[in-house]
């Protein structure tokens, strides 16, 4: 006999051969992500023991690229008390999929929509969301849609506030219809870095080791992820916005230099 979660993506993919595309969401929906999940929670909590919550957030921010698929499987994974998903114009139409499929009710998930073509604009929309969020003590943002830029900076900005990062990641691909394989599956936890930092003062500690290491990726996908010239731009653009708004309540204090380096402002 077969095994369920391999029949379902024989299943999933005969449908995405079909161009059922309404059909093979689901499919998804309904029968691999049920399949996943306690795998998904079992492998986070191995992964990361100091996430008591095993993956389960109050909060959830989630960008929306041009398939549904990933932020389904973030709020099925989270089941957070409120998600704010956040969209272009062009992704919108993707936003009906989410609903129907995220297993939350309406007035729990939340759309703010916002200009691709400026980072700005990403960041002014996930403040707006993490504004709507503030009563909630476990927060993360999930950014495996949309494009490496908008991922770069929204990792970034998530540092900023102290949040957890999610990435849906997998070991294996299939290219033909440009999916992961369902059973390969994980979510992963971004390194923000501050572990490594001293605690006399917890707080810039922890402000100042999410940014540095955050930095360091948005900067790495200029350099190894191909970007073209406009991609590279509006990353650096969000970086810097994001670096003009990080004020750490600090004395003055002259660069360290050496190992991890760090300045006034991170």
């Amino acid at each position: 006999m077969i095994e369920p979660m391999k029949e379902a993506t024989q299943e999933w993919f005969a449908l995405l051969d079909r161009k059922e595309d309404a059909a093979a969401l689901d499919l998804f929906s309904s029968r691999i992500v049920p399949l996943l999940l306690d795998r998904l929670h079992e492998r986070f909590r191995s992964d990361h023991p100091n996430r008591p919550h095993g993956g389960r957030y109050q909060g959830l921010i989630s960008l929306l690229g041009y398939t549904p698929d990933t932020v389904i499987l973030a709020a099925r994974f989270a089941q957070p008390r409120s998600m704010v998903v956040l969209h272009t114009p062009e992704t919108a139409p993707f936003l009906e999929a989410v609903r129907s499929h995220s297993g939350l009710s309406h007035d729990t998930l939340r759309a703010i929509v916002f200009d691709k073509s400026s980072m700005n604009e990403l960041r002014r929309a996930f403040d707006e969301g993490m504004g709507g969020l503030a009563g909630f003590s476990d927060v993360a943002v999930e950014l495996t849609g949309g494009t490496k830029p908008m991922g770069a900076v929204l990792h970034l900005a998530a540092a900023a506030r102290g949040v957890d990062t999610l990435y849906i990641d997998y070991a294996q691909y299939d290219p033909r219809h440009r999916k992961p394989i369902p059973d390969s599956t994980y979510v992963r936890l971004l390194e923000t870095g501050r572990q490594d930092l001293p605690r006399s003062d917890p707080e810039i500690a922890r402000t100042l080791g999410s940014i540095r290491s955050s930095v360091t990726h948005a900067l790495l996908q200029v350099k190894g992820e191909g970007l073209s010239r406009e991609e590279t731009c509006l990353l650096l653009e969000g970086i810097v916005a994001d670096l003009d708004r990080l004020e750490v309540a600090a004395d003055p204090q002259p660069p360290i230099h050496g190992h991890g380096q760090q300045g006034k402002r991170e």
